[in-house]
């Protein structure tokens, strides 16, 4: 057969050298090229029918018709090549790809003009003591394009790169041994690369952090990748009993110089394709919710690790525990604006679910208020509500089969039923049945009855459960989507927004196709002197700061007392450290103490005097150099953690204007180890379009985060040389954040001044307090809003020659806005004032 050989080349503009092309031919036969040096090589195409699996590599699937043009779609202009393939009995597979020119990205295409049977891999595995939490995964797939060998030392593929997955349970960092994240490894062959129902996007990356990103484009739920010891493939999910006529499913490449910076890219491109773009007038996508102060403000949980979950004041229920919490919050001057109900709230089926062990029955009988913990059920909340004017975030788990709203038990819906879960075995699952007409009007029934109670913020839980737990959902296409999307667009339409909880990487990027996700849990439930790592995600930020959603660490304790009477009662050992990632994550800020537990200082670093969070622009995320170090480390084998603590040291950013950007770098759990950070890969990871080169002169600061005092304030001015933090080791419960301001100058005469900012917050410098900033020769005006009588202690810094001279000035707020003025001339020393 002829070779049409089709090369494009595509130019980076993050930097000049970082050329991309794909190549394919007529064969079916594909490479891409990167840096001109080639990354990697097509696998086999395969396709399961009929209970047999036919491949490109024995023969026994062939290309019959090979085309190539060019057209647009969602994401710009592309040039495409299309395989026609048959196994003896016709065209009954094509595959597509499609490479656009100006954009470093290619898609990647599966479709079955006429539909396939008997498709199944037929390997379940199931490990109920290894994998408690999972049960049951699905192996191999339905049929497989792309796929991409993995290099040797006989081949002319460039093997001095690594992989990261997005993988497992939480997305990333909730670290358990045996199926959750993060993974890493080198990217050769025999890696242990893992696969299956719990496999997300695939990075591939070189020792300058340029990274290839893979993961499916469309049909989230119905993906899924198989590993060899030498290839790894994308398809649909090997459960799959058949494909329907006409199915059509994308993967999706994309690539950048930076890690943080290829994952943007990526989730933009989701985003994009969907129609969910998400661009703030900086052009990058932007964190939008309709949670109102639920996603703006402070708020009380009574979440798993909190002090009230299950577990209301002796001798009251619920709706008088919470008017008590409210009561105290109001007499200490805490401003909580919101509060979660958890799953105490409603009817759940009969069994309970418990430790880390297979979950019981126990998932929702009926989402009404249980009267036993609320005498006055759903009626109360609202009143509740009304009085304490919190609007509440309501927690929902998976669906059981005894489900009052099933048609099958006296209810008015139509769901699937199924009695017996491979997964999960002794349990039965439900799920409103996304398939038949009219099938959002389950959703749009509880998400209405929601809001009938004062609902802001539906928090959908317990996602890969119900996922895994299914038949429906694992066995056959297009269900699980549906389901996901029938409950995001009932929220959607009802001016609601929805938090994944227990995800699964495709989960999170389903969320690509809904507006209404705006947040999603990146950790483990909160547990103090359990799961005292939760606070580590910084890593699983990352996937979600691309797809625009606002990271969820869960809620915290602020002391590190041990909170008698409550159902975890501690002890928190690094409260502070809780508090920061909180904050920095751009997700719900709660806490979860008992009455008289809390640390009302701690509290109020996050947020001013109304509980409004002062926050940076973007959430932390890590920095590019760990991953790349931890993805070719020999101490890193594909499992986190392998006997040796993992460094956390990530970075956010907050822009008030084109050339005045102050950054956060926050170092935790960094034992004897010396490092230096260029300040180059600080504005890489925050996705900060300067560089060193630009010759914008910045200075470094600090407080101490455990005791916050100003006094000892460390402060220097970088050499713009060679701008780098110096990062010494660090142990648990210090920590460290660094803050990074520019150096405004010659604001009079040769007089340059940095602005630092309310250096008792935790973000000194955001968008919450400071309103705008005026230059003007000898004088610098800051703009700042708050809650009216507020006081604020404001602090700049005045360079002369190298060093740095400290002013402070505290102003009261009045009507929600004041102004400082710093003046500055040749006669009098710098002064700085208020006007409210």
């Amino acid at each position: 057969m002829f070779k049409l050989h089709i090369l494009l080349l595509i130019t980076l503009t993050h930097r000049a050298d970082a050329n991309f092309y794909l190549q394919a031919d007529c064969d079916g036969f594909y490479q891409v090229f990167q840096d001109s040096e080639l990354w990697l090589t097509s696998a086999p195409t395969t396709l399961r029918a009929d209970g047999r699996l036919y491949s490109s590599e024995n023969g026994s699937l062939e290309v019959v018709k090979c085309a190539q043009g060019d057209d647009s779609d969602p994401l710009g202009h592309y040039n495409w090549t299309k395989w026609f393939w048959s196994r003896g009995m016709g065209v009954e597979y094509t595959t597509e790809v499609r490479s656009y020119p100006q954009d470093g990205i290619a898609t990647f295409w599966q479709e079955f003009p006429n539909g396939v049977n008997g498709t199944t891999s037929g390997d379940r595995e199931c490990d109920y003591k290894a994998k408690p939490w999972i049960g049951c995964d699905w192996k191999g797939l339905t049929s497989s394009f792309p796929a991409f060998r993995l290099p040797s030392n006989h081949t002319n593929q460039k093997n001095d790169l690594a992989w990261m997955e997005v993988y497992g349970e939480h997305l990333l960092d909730a670290h358990n041994m045996t199926h959750r994240g993060p993974r890493m490894g080198r990217w050769l062959e025999g890696s242990d690369i893992p696969d299956g129902l719990l496999s997300g996007p695939l990075a591939i990356l070189d020792r300058n952090a340029t990274s290839l990103i893979i993961s499916p484009l469309t049909h989230f739920m119905d993906f899924s990748t198989e590993y060899k010891s030498s290839y790894i493939s994308w398809g649909p999910m090997g459960g799959v009993m058949s494909v329907p006529k006409g199915y059509r499913i994308g993967f999706i490449l994309t690539v950048a110089h930076g890690v943080n910076l290829a994952f943007d890219k990526w989730g933009s491109c989701l985003l994009k394709y969907h129609g969910n773009d998400r661009k703030g007038s900086d052009g990058r996508q932007q964190i939008k919710g309709r949670g109102g102060k639920i996603e703006t403000h402070l708020g009380y949980d009574t979440d798993n690790g909190a002090y009230y979950y299950y577990n209301p004041i002796p001798g009251t229920d619920y709706g008088e525990t919470l008017r008590r919490i409210h009561r105290y919050l109001q007499q200490e001057d805490i401003p909580a604006k919101w509060a979660n109900l958890d799953s105490w709230r409603y009817y759940k089926g009969p069994g309970n679910t418990g430790g880390e062990g297979v979950p019981m029955m126990g998932g929702v009988k009926n989402w009404t208020a249980d009267a036993t913990v609320i005498y006055n059920g759903d009626q109360e909340i609202n009143t509740l509500g009304k009085d304490t004017g919190w609007p509440w975030m309501a927690h929902n788990r998976w669906w059981q089969n005894v489900t009052d709203y099933a048609t099958e038990n006296g209810g008015r819906f139509d769901f699937i039923l199924e009695t017996q879960s491979k997964a999960y075995p002794g349990q039965g699952f439900a799920l409103p049945n996304p398939m038949v007409k009219n099938s959002g009007d389950f959703w749009a029934f509880l998400m209405e009855f929601g809001q009938s109670w004062g609902l802001k913020l539906y928090e959908q839980d317990w996602l890969w459960t119900q996922f895994l737990g299914m038949e429906a959902t694992t066995r056959q296409v297009y269900i699980a989507e549906q389901w996901m999307e029938d409950m995001a667009t009932a929220a959607e339409e009802r001016g609601l927004s929805v938090q994944y909880c227990m995800v699964l990487p495709r989960h999170a990027m389903q969320s690509a196709r809904s507006p209404a996700v705006s947040q999603i849990r990146v950790s483990d439930d909160y547990g103090p002197s359990e799961r005292d790592g939760q606070w580590r995600i910084g890593r699983s930020s990352i996937i979600a700061a691309s797809l625009a959603l606002a990271p969820y660490k869960d809620p915290f304790f602020t002391t590190t007392k041990n909170e008698t009477g409550g159902n975890v009662r501690g002890p928190e050992p690094y409260p502070a450290l809780q508090a920061a990632v909180a904050t920095f994550s751009m997700g719900p800020v709660a806490f979860c103490d008992g009455i008289g537990f809390e640390d009302k200082d701690l509290i109020m670093r996050s947020v001013n005097a109304e509980g409004e969070i002062l926050r940076p622009d973007i959430p932390m995320t890590c920095i590019d150099s760990l991953l790349v170090e931890e993805a070719f480390s020999s101490h890193f084998k594909g499992i986190w953690p392998n006997g040796r603590h993992r460094s956390e040291i990530w970075a956010s950013r907050t822009s008030l204007s084109e050339d005045l950007s102050w950054f956060q770098v926050m170092i935790a759990d960094n034992p004897g180890e010396y490092r230096e950070i260029h300040l180059d890969e600080v504005f890489r990871t925050t996705k900060h379009k300067h560089t060193s080169s630009t010759q914008q002169r910045f200075v470094e600061y600090s407080v101490p985060a455990l005791s916050m005092n100003i006094n000892n304030i460390s402060i220097r001015i970088l050499d713009p040389k060679g701008p780098f933090l110096k990062v010494q080791g660090l142990e648990l419960p210090d920590f460290n954040v660094r803050h990074v301001a520019p150096i405004i100058q010659d604001i009079a005469g040769n007089t340059d001044i940095v602005i630092l900012g309310e250096l008792s917050k935790w973000v000194p410098i955001s968008r919450q307090r400071v309103v705008n900033i005026v230059r003007a020769p000898g004088n610098l005006i800051v703009d700042l809003r708050g809650s009216s009588g507020e006081l604020v202690e404001f602090y700049f810094g005045v360079i002369e020659k190298d060093s740095v001279s400290i002013l402070s000035s505290r102003c009261v707020i009045r009507k929600d806005l004041a102004q400082l003025a710093l003046t500055l001339n040749s006669t009098k020393q710098p002064e700085a004032s208020c006007k409210s």
